[in-house]
């Protein structure tokens, strides 16, 4: 009392603090909560959080003062952040606080690609939540790493708890592949990509000779003897066939590569296999069997030299084989081997052809029996007629003779015709020699000449005419008597020219010259004189034309230079070359063409020959002379129109 009284007013009022526990990842079974004083480290209270409380508490009867009158700030720490989480307190006194744990741990998402065919050049895999379609991540895989990926560092769970499940999906799957995803987040992901690509395989069945009625094929994998499948062809169906739907890779990636093969070669044949899985394959069954071809020669008249022959397939030029028949071999040979079919199945037909005939014969062939062909030879013989005609008066006609000629020289004796007949016929004759070129055949009447003949007293000129295709003729044309007539001449002219070795005309080195007739290449004996005077010209007159009628045929004139010697004369020290031009008709030039001088020679010791006069007349021996005397007689065969001939020939 004696100090005084102190009245001490103490606030009483009290607050409250909740706290709530969430989750972010799976609960714990309990956490403990610290109440503190902020800014203090003692704990004023501490209250374990459990699911069963809902994971709320509320700290109450707190003093709301310190006793300054300091209002209190509280707070609450998770006493212990358990492990794998992250805590955080968001909240006020007034309105409570909230402790969030949030879960923390992280997994991995491994994917691996397997190719089932071929690989593509790389693929890109999403990574997605289960049952939801947007993409965490895409990742590129190609060969380089291996077709293989780890998705890492991805949330385990979801706000809620809940763990996440995660899956990978394949972006864009290639054509003709399918995709299948196996295996599990803990294992890792396979996501395989197998081609669904097909092929077919084609085969066609050929026959080279006859075809059976069916074949059975086997449809392999090369290298494997494993049936896929098989199929019996059949002419129904041309012979072809389609295997289908056939995976065209393995497992691993490798392309299949198939093959057919033939089940069962049948007797006689053998089998061969053409083509590619792309194309088609061909199995071509051949017939092997064999068939010989026996030829025999024969010859029908003389027996030839050996002959070449061919073996063709009837209707082709193509030489299969030849052979040399020869006496030797009996004529006979057999071409062995020979394929039965051909590649259609028609059975080959199979001649022999004579390479080149014999001359002068002609070739024939036949089978027998047992097939042999036989080649015959057979000598070519041929036929001549000839047909006499008359232009006379009279009904009767002579007796005659013909002779055949062949080739011009006779052949066998003369034929006689006697009146009345007119044809005879020669058979069986050669037609060509040994070389194969034709004979000629043409006919004679014994004892005509020149195309004349006498036949009793009168005198016939004989006309021969046809050719041995049409037949020949020898007709007869009886001649009116005439009376002997002197043959005709003709005059042949001779000029000289002398030319210098420049080829331009010159003064004559002599006064004169003599030329000699030659007739029929013969010297005649008859010089004529050539000089200044008569200009070096003259003329030689009245030569016969022909001997007489019964000798008709023409002279051939011509000149010599007197002195002249292998066509060089030579006068004093110059030498000239004598060139002869012109003929019969327009004249005879004899040309002395002066020759270039030659070095001097050697003297002689020989003695000298007197000098001749300058002439150029060479010393003659004799001199020719004679007087032609035709004994007279009645020449009765050329009418008086034919006794003239043509003196300018």
């Amino acid at each position: 009392m004696e100090n005084g009284f102190t009245i001490t007013n103490t606030n009483v009022e009290k607050v409250e603090v909740s706290v709530t526990k969430k989750w972010v990842g799976p609960a714990k079974d309990s956490i403990i909560v610290e109440l503190k004083k902020v800014g203090s480290n003692d704990v004023l209270q501490e209250y374990e959080l459990k699911a069963s409380d809902n994971w709320k508490h509320t700290f109450t009867n707190l003093p709301k003062y310190e006793d300054d009158g300091t209002e209190i700030k509280y707070e609450v720490v998770e006493k212990s952040v358990g492990a794998g989480y992250i805590s955080s307190i968001e909240g006020t006194m007034e309105n409570g606080f909230t402790i969030t744990n949030t879960n923390v741990e992280k997994v991995e998402v491994s994917v691996t690609k397997k190719w089932v065919g071929p690989a593509k050049d790389s693929i890109i895999v999403e990574l997605k939540k289960v049952g939801s379609n947007d993409v965490l991540q895409e990742y590129e895989l190609k060969a380089s790493d291996n077709w293989k990926h780890t998705f890492t560092n991805l949330p385990k769970y979801e706000y809620d708890g809940t763990e996440i499940k995660y899956e990978v999906v394949e972006k864009n799957v290639p054509e003709g592949y399918t995709s299948e995803v196996t295996g599990t987040m803990g294992d890792g992901f396979t996501i395989t990509n197998t081609n669904v690509e097909k092929v077919e395989v084609s085969v066609t069945k050929k026959w080279v000779g006859p075809a059976k009625n069916s074949v059975v094929v086997e449809l392999r994998k090369v290298g494997s003897n494993d049936v896929l499948q098989e199929y019996e062809l059949k002419a129904s169906d041309n012979w072809k066939h389609t295997f289908t739907n056939l995976p065209k890779y393995e497992d691993d990636g490798t392309e299949i590569k198939y093959e057919v093969v033939e089940k069962s070669v049948g007797a006689g044949y053998i089998s061969s296999i053409e083509g590619t899985m792309e194309d088609g394959f061909t199995i071509t069954n051949t017939n092997v069997e064999k068939v010989n071809i026996p030829v025999e020669k024969r010859w029908v008249g003389d027996v030839g030299n050996s002959v070449l022959v061919e073996l063709r397939k009837v209707g082709s030029n193509d030489v299969i084989q030849e052979h040399e028949l020869k006496a030797s071999e009996n004529w006979k040979h057999t071409f062995e081997g020979l394929d039965k079919y051909e590649a259609d199945g028609t059975e080959i037909e199979y001649e022999v052809v004579e390479k080149n005939v014999p001359a002068g014969y002609e070739v024939s062939y036949e089978k027998t029996q047992n097939g042999t062909i036989i080649i015959k030879n057979t000598k070519i013989k041929t036929e001549v007629k000839v047909t006499k005609e008359w232009v006379v008066d009279e009904d009767e006609y002579p007796t005659i003779k013909l002779q055949l000629l062949k080739n011009g020289q006779a052949e066998g004796e003369p034929v006689e015709l006697s009146n009345g007949n007119t044809t005879y016929t020669w058979t069986n004759l050669d037609k060509a020699d040994a070389q194969g070129n034709d004979y000629v055949y043409t006919v004679k009447e014994v004892g005509e000449v020149g195309n004349h003949i006498k036949l009793g007293d009168s005198w016939y000129k004989v006309i021969y005419g046809g050719n041995q295709q049409i037949g020949l003729t020898v007709t007869n044309k009886k001649l009116i008597p005439w009376t002997p007539i002197v043959p005709p001449t003709r005059n042949l002219k001779v000029t000289k020219e002398w030319l210098g070795t420049n080829g331009n005309q010159i003064t004559a080195p002599v006064d004169k010259i003599e030329v000699e007739l030659y007739r029929d290449g013969k010297a005649t004996g008859q010089k004529l004189e050539l000089n200044k005077e008569n200009n070096w010209t003259g003329e030689f007159k009245n030569l016969k034309v022909y001997e007489s009628i019964e000798n008709s045929k023409t002279y051939e004139y011509t000149v010599k230079e007197v002195g002249e010697k292998n066509n060089s004369v030579k006068f004093d020290d110059k030498i000239f070359k004598v060139s002869y031009l012109g003929n019969m008709k327009d004249g005879i030039k004899v040309v002395n063409t002066e020759s270039p001088a030659l070095p001097p020679s050697t003297p002689s010791e020989k003695p000298k020959k007197p000098k001749l006069a300058k002439t150029g007349i060479a010393t003659s021996t004799s001199i020719y002379s004679g007087i032609l005397a035709i004994s007279g007689g009645i020449m009765l065969f050329l009418k008086k129109r034919n006794q003239n001939k043509d003196t300018n020939i």
